[in-house]
């Protein structure tokens, strides 16, 4: 038996998983274990990655499409940064 999700499953979840990545970035700002720093990136890169792919399949092609022309000026705005 396979079990899909529905339009309201998957918001519930998307829902979900923005809050509990809000969360764990909050969290960031207090004093915590360097492990805890780690596992919030890379739970941000894989539900970014799985919500880029939601985006993807729904046909928001257009979004990605501008995230994807601009990230080559990023390291330009970089070097021109002093901290």
């Amino acid at each position: 038996m396979e079990y899909t999700m529905n339009k309201n499953d998957r918001k519930k979840l998307q829902t979900g998983l923005y809050i509990g990545l809000a969360i764990a970035l909050i969290l960031c700002l207090f004093s915590m274990p360097y492990g805890f720093y780690q596992f919030v990136r890379f739970a941000a890169m894989a539900i970014f990655a799985y919500l880029a792919f939601c985006e993807y399949k729904n046909g928001h092609v257009d979004r990605m499409i501008f995230v994807h022309r601009f990230r080559h000026t990023l390291p330009t705005l970089r070097k021109d940064c002093s901290w």
